[in-house]
């Protein structure tokens, strides 16, 4: 990198070509991760589990993913922002995890963010993209079938990276907020409840804001704003003043290259706290927060190779929320199982595709799990990556609210009726399958439960599962246990 970039000239206008060099320039180093091993985890630590990565076309350039319902059928659906290719791409699903081809949608000028919700009031999720080459945001409203109206495009400002929508003044109308990586701001666009905005204001943010979210931070029910800055390694908080304005920023160091920033409540004390995929220094910062909208000192924890976005939420059904980024570099998504207290342990790997720069949770296959989606921006795909370690959980609606919603609550998953102990079925009478033909026996030496987790036969071998539902989704999968000695 030149001395003469700065850290977002370098990345902010990442496309396929300058991602693959990016890629490229890191061949001599060692970029591969080993999936995770149940034996190295250790009896009492939960262990990931995600099914084999399934690939499915985007578009060109895909640089961020969303799911939502957009046709209505309850099902979630997926939609990229294509910076290379000007449009969107929607890929609607079919409730088994499976997705139609993508349909592309024109956008704008280099879309490079995307976010779903229902812009005027009738009750059908529409899109915004933010438009980096532009400068503006494109508004797509949605027909109810999956399909979308031409774009109307609003001024945003200079280089807008993100884009978040929530209602800001507190009116029951969504707006709608873009950090702006060159201007050094955040733009918010009052909404009219028609799909329309208003004229932009702008709002002072820090150094190369690339990344913008939407959340009560200090308590007082009104939305604040918090911006991940690549070039400051900072975020900065703008507190609301609930009519759509905001007070000046304040700022928290974060990491190296702080590239995504995302809001849950991370050690459960109920107030809202911060974390960022810090693309530099191959990391997550964790700020928690004090209530007033201020921060302790970052915590960091190690991820992947070049991690562009981090989500939060419970991916393993113990109510504790965890986190996952997208890792360009490796190839990879990050997955840091939650302690409860801010802390998180060591990070597990699951291979996606070429260039995965976003990342997104969802339930994609109907079995009320949290799944993952990535947008990989060199291989123009979309990776899904199955969930099969979490206790059935509801997963959280998009909805243009600035208040971040509770974690979700596990839910008891259906078990098949009349099966038998041995039969690679789960009776309700049965905690585990053991390989035997006797129902509700709990199980032999050969399926047992060891620190709250099954121990079972695997294809031959021993093997570790964090819960009895992790067994069902292997047998749901083809897997078959049984049969150890």
């Amino acid at each position: 990198m030149s001395d003469s970039l700065t850290a977002s000239q370098f990345i902010q206008r990442l496309g396929r070509a300058i991602a693959l060099a990016l890629t490229l320039s890191f061949a001599a180093a060692d970029l591969a991760h080993a999936w995770t091993d149940d034996a190295s985890q250790g009896l009492d630590e939960p262990v990931p589990e995600f099914e084999s990565a399934v690939s499915l076309a985007a578009g060109d350039g895909p640089f961020f993913a969303a799911a939502a319902d957009l046709n209505g059928d309850s099902v979630s659906d997926l939609v990229t922002a294509n910076v290379d290719g000007g449009d969107v791409s929607v890929l609607l699903g079919n409730g088994d995890g499976s997705f139609q081809a993508a349909v592309s949608f024109a956008a704008g000028d280099g879309p490079i963010s995307v976010a779903v919700a229902d812009l005027d009031g009738d009750s059908v999720p529409d899109l915004v993209t933010a438009n980096i080459d532009s400068g503006d945001v494109s508004v797509l409203l949605g027909n109810g079938d999956g399909s979308f109206q031409a774009t109307v495009f609003f001024a945003a400002g200079d280089g807008p990276r993100s884009v978040a929508v929530a209602d800001l003044d507190g009116d029951s109308v969504p707006d709608l907020v873009t950090a702006n990586v060159d201007g050094g701001d955040v733009s918010v666009l009052l909404g009219n409840g028609d799909g329309s905005f208003q004229a932009t204001a702008f709002f002072a943010a820090g150094d190369g804001p690339i990344s913008v979210a939407v959340a009560d931070l200090d308590g007082d029910s009104v939305p604040d704003l918090v911006t991940a800055n690549i070039d400051s390694g900072d975020v900065s908080v703008l507190l609301g003043n609930g009519d759509g304005s905001f007070q000046a920023a304040v700022f928290f160091a974060a990491g190296g290259g702080p590239f995504s920033v995302a809001v849950a409540d991370l050690d459960g004390d109920s107030v809202p706290d911060l974390v960022t995929a810090n693309v530099i220094s191959d990391d997550v910062s964790v700020l928690l927060g004090n209530g007033d909208g201020s921060f302790q000192a970052a915590v960091f924890f190690a991820a992947g190779d070049g991690p562009f976005s981090v989500a939060a939420a419970d991916l393993d059904g113990d109510n504790v929320p965890d986190l996952v980024t997208a890792d360009l570099i490796s190839d990879s998504v990050s997955v840091l199982l939650g302690n409860g207290d801010g802390s998180f342990q060591v990070a597990a790997f699951f291979e996606v595709g070429n260039g995965p720069v976003s990342v997104a949770v969802a339930d994609l296959d109907g079995d009320s799990v949290p799944d993952l989606v990535t947008a990989n921006v060199i291989s123009d795909d979309v990776t899904v990556l199955f969930n099969l370690c979490a206790t059935s959980t509801a997963t959280p609606t998009v909805t243009p609210t600035a208040t971040p919603t509770a974690t979700p609550t596990p839910t008891p998953m259906a078990t098949p009726m009349g099966s038998s102990c041995g039969d690679a079925i789960l009776d309700p009478s049965e905690d585990c399958d053991d390989g035997n033909t006797t129902d509700g026996d709990t199980c032999s030496a050969t399926c047992e439960f060891e620190g709250g987790r099954v121990r079972l036969c695997h294809q031959g071998g021993w093997t570790i599962t964090p819960s009895v539902h992790s067994v069902r989704a292997h047998l749901r999968h083809g897997d078959t246990f049984g049969g150890c000695p």
